[in-house]
């Protein structure tokens, strides 16, 4: 009991010798520090929150719901994330005037340690829910991890806010705070100091109860950042400088890097999709493509469209541009958005095969205007005799996705396919599903190059087989040779796999669906020409979509190969439509895409030849 308390009381004493050290310095010392207030960054690129999302009313990026409770016992050592070292810094800076004030240290390790404005108490007015979720990643006294958020906030809102500084200058002096700082060890017995204590402007001492002192206006809570970068090798560091110096801050997610993957966490924990505050922030490190093209979408002076699209956003995974602290971010968000409930192992299995894009998905081509002229075709019953099918071939690329059947329908839909985008699920059950249209395989040109959305679990265990070369092993697809599916065409250097910042910023900045706020919002998401659609956007200088729902979808087929009945659009409730079909009239209207539409009375359907 008695090392108990001793141990007790040295923490305290550490804590309080380091709050008297940041007590009196409260002025701006580095730049070079990110600063918060109320939110937190991650470390990787980010993009300002103050935008226009296409087709919605500009939100801000809170988080909404505590995330799942972080437990201790899940970690064998204190896990590490990429922003365990960034902390708010919104102290206000105490001016002053004393000449030997040891924020004018010039000892480099303590300047570059020291954070003059790190945020000391914590009171009602500067907890919300994105900073509880930030803090719910540390253990006590640094965090709330496995702690119920209901619980903590109950007395947490109750703090007020501090109405004046802790200190101030003791009236008549020399403008200095001059602190004693006392602890309770043995090396004071008989040391007759008493009087040089108490000669100090301020005494601080850990203790224990109030004695009928206690008012509110008197009383402070410190706060998780202050007790937490106390500890992060920062002030423990500065009297050990010639063994341990202390280096400058790291915030890229490339240096920081967390060592273990976070705890699972499940679907079903949500009511409605999560919103972190970190939501709409993105990988953005796509090589800049230098063009000439004077009517690239690029180019648009449409505000709105300036605003959402992000022409560098990373539209490719691959093995190198996935560390730890990507997978824990990643892993906050839904499939096919991140990793959400998947475990580590399972994926990366397949993900560190996937190799590094060696160049870009197109190009413009030789001797033509510098543009890079592209369609994307769909399968909409509106191009059911619509004989564009020449039109469509006379792009530089043609983007399809899915059932995509050209045989027989070429006067309609054109022959060649440049890209091909798909799921492990479409390109497997297009044949048995479209099998009495013609479709026999997945378009095969020679040199076509193949997109594949990374869509669930089965995506990443088909993954591995077919970048091994073998038969897919567990899984809905155990067994199949994933390479038979693409008849001799497939080259892992023509072969591309979509990034889960790229799908979640589609969805986010352009196709956000009210029913991400449904009980199913799991299985919420664009549907996979709305994702083709988007890639051409950010591939291609000019883009035209064929086989899109318009505003007459009535009129037609749901497919344009149905050539023979006329059966209804079919809506699923995974994806939603209506908003896919507004988003393409409006983009047409704003001159982003050009979008093919009938205004001629609908073809009717053939009556079959009798043989």
């Amino acid at each position: 009991m008695a090392s108990q308390i001793s141990r007790m009381f040295l923490l305290l004493l550490v804590m309080t010798v380091s709050f008297v050290v940041f007590i009196l310095s409260q002025e701006s010392l580095s730049k070079s520090w990110t600063i918060f207030s109320g939110k937190h960054e991650l470390g990787w690129e980010n993009f300002s929150f103050n935008i226009n999302l296409w087709g919605q009313k500009e939100k801000t990026a809170v988080a909404e719901t505590p995330i799942p409770l972080l437990y201790r016992g899940n970690f064998t050592k204190a896990p590490q994330w990429d922003f365990d070292d960034v902390y708010n810094q919104d102290a206000p800076p105490r001016p002053t005037t004393c000449a030997q004030s040891l924020r004018n240290s010039k000892d480099e390790n303590f300047k570059k340690a020291f954070l003059p404005n790190i945020r000391l108490f914590l009171h009602k007015d500067n907890i919300n829910m994105s900073e509880w979720n930030r803090l719910s990643h540390f253990n006590n006294p640094f965090g709330f991890m496995q702690f119920k958020y209901d619980e903590v906030m109950a007395s947490v809102k109750l703090i007020p806010k501090p109405k004046e500084p802790l200190l101030l200058p003791k009236p008549g002096g020399d403008g200095c705070i001059h602190c004693a700082v006392v602890g309770t060890a043995g090396i004071l017995n008989g040391s007759k100091v008493g009087a040089e204590i108490d000669a100090h402007d301020y005494v601080f001492r850990p203790g224990t109860y109030y004695s009928g002192q206690y008012n509110e206006s008197r009383f402070y809570v410190l706060h998780q950042d202050f007790l937490r970068y106390v500890k992060n090798s920062r002030a423990k560091n500065v009297d050990s400088t010639q063994t341990n110096p202390v280096t400058e801050p790291k915030y890229s997610t490339h240096e920081a890097v967390a060592e273990t993957p976070i705890p699972l966490l499940h679907q079903g924990n949500f009511t409605k999709a999560p919103q972190w505050d970190f939501d709409d922030v993105y990988n953005q490190d796509a090589p800049p493509r230098p063009t000439t093209c004077a009517q690239s979408l690029r180019n648009s002076q449409d505000e709105n469209f300036k605003k959402a699209f992000l022409p560098n956003i990373r539209l490719f995974l691959h093995k190198d541009n996935i560390n730890m602290s990507e997978w824990n971010r990643l892993s906050h968000f839904n499939n096919p958005f991140g990793f959400m409930e998947y475990k580590y192992d399972d994926v990366m299995a397949s993900v560190k095969l996937i190799p590094k894009p060696k160049e870009p998905l197109l190009l413009p081509k030789p001797g033509g205007d510098g543009c890079v002229h592209c369609a994307v075709v769909g399968t909409a019953g509106i191009l059911n005799g619509s004989k564009v099918g020449a039109e469509i071939d006379a792009h530089d690329y043609i983007f399809r996705m899915n059932g995509a059947i050209t045989k027989g329908f070429e006067e309609d839909v054109g022959n060649r396919t440049s890209v091909y985008v798909h799921t492990a699920y479409s390109i497997t059950a297009s044949p048995s599903v479209f099998g009495t249209y013609g479709y026999k395989s997945a378009p095969h040109d020679e040199g076509i190059k193949y997109v594949m959305i990374p869509e669930g679990i089965r995506d990443f265990q088909w993954l591995e087989g077919l970048l091994k070369g073998q038969q897919v092993s567990g899984g809905q697809f155990d067994k199949e040779w994933p390479r038979d599916y693409y008849s001799g065409q497939y080259n892992e250097s023509r072969f591309y796999v979509l990034h889960q910042d790229f799908l979640r910023y589609v969805r986010n900045r352009f196709l956000k669906s009210p029913n991400l706020n449904e009980t199913f919002w799991p299985i919420v998401r664009p549907t996979n020409g709305a994702f083709t659609l988007f890639l051409a956007l950010h591939t291609c200088d000019t883009v035209d979509a064929y086989g899109f729902m318009t505003d007459e979808y009535m009129k037609y087929s749901n497919y344009y190969f149905e050539k023979y009945i006329k059966s209804n659009v079919i809506f699923y409730a995974n994806h939603d439509y209506i908003l896919e079909k507004n988003t393409w009239k409006n983009f047409h209207k704003r001159k982003i895409i050009k979008l093919y539409q009938r205004t001629e009375p609908e073809t009717k359907t053939e009556t079959p030849k009798q043989h």
